[in-house]
């Protein structure tokens, strides 16, 4: 019964099907609030030759506002979209021995 309600919710409410930018994994945060965010799927080809001309290495890839707007790239329902799924590994642990003398 619980399945066949959200089925129906979310065919009457599709805000569930939706793909958000940030959930992600080609996903390139800013140091904000993630409004200017970038897509790893989509590099800008300008800067790879402006870097030919200047030796100026840039963040090279389009914002999602603009991967989310045209078809042919990502569009509106996030078709180059892929979970992202932090692994239970993706943190890295560091050992540290101290040692507290004490006078």
């Amino acid at each position: 019964m619980k399945v066949l309600f959200l089925l129906i919710l979310n065919s009457v409410c599709p805000i569930f099907s939706l793909k958000f930018c940030v959930h992600c994994k080609h996903f390139i945060t800013d140091a904000k609030e993630n409004i200017f965010g970038k897509c790893k799927m989509f590099p800008q080809i300008e800067n790879k030759i402006n870097y030919l001309i200047n030796g100026i290495e840039k963040d090279g890839y389009s914002y999602c506002s603009t991967a989310r707007q045209f078809k042919n790239m990502c569009g509106e329902d996030g078709k180059m979209f892929e979970k992202y799924l932090p692994e239970q590994n993706d943190t890295e642990t560091i050992d540290v021995d101290i040692n507290i003398s004490i006078l």
